[in-house]
């Protein structure tokens, strides 16, 4: 009985980290709601977040642990204030142009 290889090579990150960004690339270019222009938005920055990720943790560098975890920390932060900006934008329009 063949016992299944579970280690994977940074091709397979590296496509499907393409895969992430051109979905949120066309998504973001093919979608006029501002929700769904933010989620396809996420899933390009995500592809990126992957790609350099990968690259980071195939350099066999001690510091690419620390790189990976403040690009994740990063990304978090700017997904959430899109959506806050979202968020408060449309209740600051409704608050001040509304009759």
């Amino acid at each position: 009985m063949e016992i299944l290889d579970l280690t994977t090579s940074p091709l397979a990150y590296l496509i499907l980290s393409t895969v992430f960004f051109t979905l949120g690339f066309v998504g973001l270019l093919l979608r006029r709601e501002k929700t769904i222009q933010l989620m396809s938005l996420g899933l390009l920055y995500g592809g990126v977040q992957l790609g350099f990720a990968t690259f980071i943790d195939y350099s066999n560098n001690p510091d690419g642990t620390l790189m990976a975890l403040l690009i994740l920390f990063f990304g978090s932060i700017h997904m959430l204030s899109g959506y806050f900006l979202i968020k408060v934008g449309r209740s600051l329009w409704q608050l001040f142009y509304s009759y």
